[in-house]
């Protein structure tokens, strides 16, 4: 599990989010997101349910930038590969409050971390 925070453009943290590290563990945007609303119109939101969703999404673009043998249950079931994914996650744009974890999520950063894991840069 990853605890996820959120900040605002400015990378400053959320007044709404929790903070403290543990348990936050990493931060992603969560304020002015841009989503879809009813009747095919799109709105602002606000909170870290727009922030844990971009966190997801990156594990998600982490493993299928992988070797094409690596499958979601075998990631979820097999430590190493746990391992390697969360120290992708980690290589966080840095932010100057040490109570954001590892920092604002870098989803570019990331990738390329799990790929140079993975022996495939």
């Amino acid at each position: 599990m990853i605890d996820v925070s959120s900040t605002g453009d400015s990378d400053i943290r959320s007044t709404f989010t929790n903070y403290g590290a543990p348990p936050v563990w990493l931060a992603a945007p969560g304020e002015g997101i841009m989503t879809t609303y009813p009747f095919g119109t799109y709105a602002a939101g606000w909170g870290t349910s727009f922030s844990a969703p971009l966190v997801s999404g990156t594990t998600a673009l982490l493993v299928s930038s992988g070797p094409t043998a690596i499958s979601l249950k075998a990631l979820l079931q097999g430590n190493n590969a746990k391992t390697q994914a969360a120290a992708a996650l980690s290589h966080a744009q840095p932010i100057s409050d040490p109570q954001m974890g590892y920092g604002r999520l870098d989803t570019y950063r990331a990738v390329q971390a799990w790929r140079k894991s993975m022996g495939l840069n």
